[in-house]
Order: structure tokens, then C-alpha cells, then sequence
């Protein structure tokens, strides 16, 4: 009887899985071959992540100086930077570049003995990448806000 419980237990568990968002992971483990190597994955998140984050909060920063700054400073107002202005202008664009690098990568990866990795050069390129657009991204935000909010 014990058995029983627990085989349904364990059942479930990997029922919950499912819903909690691991389709993704399901799908890998029925077919580890299809499933791209782990550190693409986690370097895809954090590039997004930055990607993202700055976008908007450059974009709400901006936003808020366009408001609010002018009405106070009058004619004085400073111009807008160029980074924080390609930021709020074309920043989601570079959420082609985490999709690029992951799909270049894994067509890429050594798949011998059932376990995908990378080679050396598309990791250091996705190290590389993954560093470039986090400072891209967090100096053109740290500007906006140094703009928004009048810190020296």
C-alpha cells in the first residue's frame, strides 16, 4: 500500500512540474539532443534581463525628465545623451542579440555522447556578449538617471 501512495505521489510531483513551467524541461528531458546546453540559456536570461531592465527604466527615467525637468530649468534644460537616447529609442531592438547568439551557439554545440556543450569560442562569445550589453545598458540608465534626478 505504501508503494502505491508513493508511486502517485512522485506522480504528481511531476505532474505540478508541468504547470509551474517546466515544459521547457520536460521537453529537454524526453529529448536531450534537441535541448540547448544549459549556459546558453543562462547567459540568454541575463542578456534579456539587462536588456530589458534598462530599456525601461531608461524609458520611464526619460519619460519623467521630459516632464518635469523642463518646466523647472526653462531654456537651461540640458540635451539628452546619445546612449540613453539610442536606449529609449532602439533598445528592444537589441533583444535580437541574445536570440541570435543562443541560436548561432547551439547549432554550434558538440552534441557527442548524448550531452550538448559548447565550444570554447562561443562561450567566451557569449561571456563576451552577456558582459557588453550589461555595461551598455547599465551605464545608459545610470545616465538617464543621473540626468532625471540632478546627482553629480
Amino acid at each position: 500500500m505504501r508503494m502505491a501512495f508513493r508511486g502517485t505521489a512522485t506522480r504528481r510531483r511531476e505532474d505540478t512540474s508541468l504547470y509551474a513551467g517546466g515544459l521547457l524541461s520536460l521537453w529537454c528531458r524526453l529529448n536531450p539532443m534537441n535541448g540547448p546546453p544549459r549556459i546558453v540559456i543562462a547567459l540568454s536570461f541575463v542578456q534579456v534581463f539587462f536588456v530589458t531592465a534598462g530599456y525601461f527604466v531608461t524609458r520611464s527615467s526619460l519619460k519623467l525628465f521630459d516632464r518635469v525637468v523642463p518646466e523647472m530649468l526653462g531654456s537651461h534644460t540640458p540635451a539628452i545623451p546619445a546612449l540613453p537616447q539610442f536606449i529609449r529609442s532602439h533598445g528592444l531592438w537589441c533583444l535580437l542579440v541574445p536570440l541570435a547568439w543562443s541560436v548561432i551557439a547551439t547549432s554550434r554545440a558538440d552534441r557527442s555522447e548524448g550531452v550538448a556543450s559548447l565550444t570554447l569560442e562561443d562561450s567566451v562569445a557569449g561571456m563576451v556578449l552577456t558582459l557588453s550589453l550589461a555595461l551598455l545598458f547599465s551605464i545608459g540608465t545610470l545616465r538617464a538617471i543621473q540626468l532625471t534626478f540632478g546627482a553629480r
